[in-house]
């Protein structure tokens, strides 16, 4: 059943609809109905978000509307954040003339840092990260598949990780807060830990490890926490209001690993990376692909505070 909000918003889709003559209307018949939609949501932000006021009778900027909802408050709209492929991006660039849709889409959130990385070209189609994984972007332009690994081995043994604190991730910081300050600010790590350990190691054989060399996995998954709190530490310097930590854990009925695996190898690096974030009263973003929501269901899960799960496809809890 939809809930209350997305009704809401269906009604004013609808709303929105009637006040236009039948020549725009036609126009819009010619999209497929996600774009079409997607189009008169644009024009309905680009119209309206100046006008919502806090029941106090003063604006409320999207950053504190974002606030009021992760505390539990009701707030004045139900917010929103758009991200796209590379593909549709072009799209809606192409369409309203501009490099920058970030004006056009009106987002709650903004993303700093870089949620992927960043690749350096090598062939047609073939690009490594900083981590020296190979990825093959001929199908998926936006991120790719692993082509080449980075451990052929169970081991960490010559392998040196890159630099966390490499001002790539940094250097717009300012600039954004500065052009977007509005917005509720999230530093944003991809591939944050089991994602980021099967791509340098090759999913069989990560999955392999974790029975024949345990120890191992334990050591890579507490270096990779290990970068990732070092990016989490140097973020904290700068006024952020959440960290997000992409790390897709599921599949379709449950947990890829399952349950007793991710309690004894992931849920001790999750702890230490959340436990770093939390001690600065800053906000955990989590968004795990597929069925994943299992483990936040358990008594352990508890230890992780102010968590507001919700699950749309994917599972994106807010701790």
């Amino acid at each position: 059943p939809r809930s209350s909000a997305t009704s809401a918003s269906l009604r004013f889709f609808e709303y929105f609809l009637k006040q236009h003559d039948d020549g725009v209307q036609n126009w819009l018949n010619s999209f497929d109905y996600y774009p079409r939609i997607l189009y008169i949501f644009i024009d309905v932000i680009r119209k309206g978000t100046d006008s919502f006021k806090h029941p106090g009778n003063t604006i409320m900027t999207k950053r504190q509307v974002i606030r009021a909802v992760l505390d539990g408050e009701a707030p004045p709209y139900v917010p929103w954040s758009f991200s796209f492929t590379e593909e549709a991006r072009s799209k809606l660039e192409q369409y309203y003339s501009t490099s920058d849709v970030q004006n056009i889409l009106h987002n709650h959130f903004l993303g700093l840092g870089s949620d992927i990385g960043f690749f350096a070209e090598l062939d047609y189609q073939l690009v490594r990260d900083v981590f020296g994984v190979v990825w093959d972007r001929t199908i998926d332009h936006d991120i790719g598949i692993v082509e080449q690994t980075v451990l052929p081995e169970a081991t960490l043994n010559g392998y040196c990780f890159p630099n966390p604190l490499d001002e790539r991730f940094y250097a717009d910081i300012p600039q954004k807060l500065n052009q977007y300050g509005d917005r509720f600010r999230v530093f944003q790590i991809g591939f944050s830990l089991y994602e980021r350990a099967w791509t340098m190691r090759g999913m069989e054989n990560l999955m392999m490890d974790f029975y024949e060399h345990p120890d191992f996995v334990h050591e890579l998954l507490h270096a990779i926490a290990d970068y990732n709190i070092a990016q989490i530490r140097k973020a904290l310097e700068f006024d952020i209001d959440a960290v997000h930590l992409g790390d897709d854990w599921g599949q379709q009925r449950g947990l890829q690993m399952g349950p007793a695996i991710w309690r004894e190898f992931i849920y001790p690096e999750l702890r230490r990376m959340y436990g770093v974030i939390r001690d600065a009263d800053k906000y955990v973003s989590i968004h795990s692909c597929g069925a994943g929501c299992s483990p936040w269901e358990e008594p352990a899960a508890t230890s992780f505070p102010r968590r507001m799960p919700s699950r749309a496809m994917c599972l994106w809890p807010i701790c």
